[in-house]
């Protein structure tokens, strides 16, 4: 059985090509990296853009797998120039439609609560369908290019000007 692979640079051919297009300083300050469907397929997760704001911001905040975000309601709106409310709603949305999970923290000895951790295991099951589809859009693209570049093609050929006698108006 064959697998759709997407074509994968080396991590520092990779970063060199970033860099060409956003500029060494940029980078060397941070990046994030998100799934390219995630971007593409909004219209069709129907996420409005304060709901994928949210997303990227807390895309921004998880830097490892096993170490997950837990940003601050607070610090998510100051970012994005929104209420916390406004953010707190979107959180809840995102909930709703199970792209993120909420995971509660409290103090162990103050028994207040901590910031939230967010899970994206129902945002990463949604867009891995979308990505199989990606991967076979790009794998037929890729067979109509092998074989329209077997087909014989045209003779260019001049066509001389016409002389102004020829011509009518």
């Amino acid at each position: 059985m064959k697998t759709n692979k997407a074509p994968k640079a080396a991590p520092d051919s990779q970063l060199r090509m970033n860099e060409r297009k956003w500029s060494k300083a940029l980078m060397a300050a941070g990046y994030t990296v998100v799934p390219y469907v995630l971007l593409d397929r909004q219209d069709e997760l129907k996420l409005s853009p304060v709901e994928l704001n949210v997303l990227m911001q807390l895309a921004n905040y998880w830097w490892q797998a096993d170490n997950l975000p837990h940003p601050s309601k607070a610090s998510l709106a100051k970012r994005m120039g929104v209420s916390p409310k406004t953010v707190q709603r979107a959180i809840r949305r995102l909930q709703a439609a199970g792209f993120i999970n909420r995971k509660y923290r409290y103090h162990s000895t103050t028994r207040g609560q901590l910031t939230t951790i967010y899970e994206f295991e129902g945002l990463i099951a949604a867009l891995k369908p979308l990505g199989k589809q990606e991967l076979d859009r790009r794998e037929q693209r890729r067979k109509e290019e092998a074989t329209r570049g077997d087909r014989k093609k045209g003779k260019l050929r001049l066509v001389p000007k016409p002389k102004d006698e020829d011509v009518e108006f």
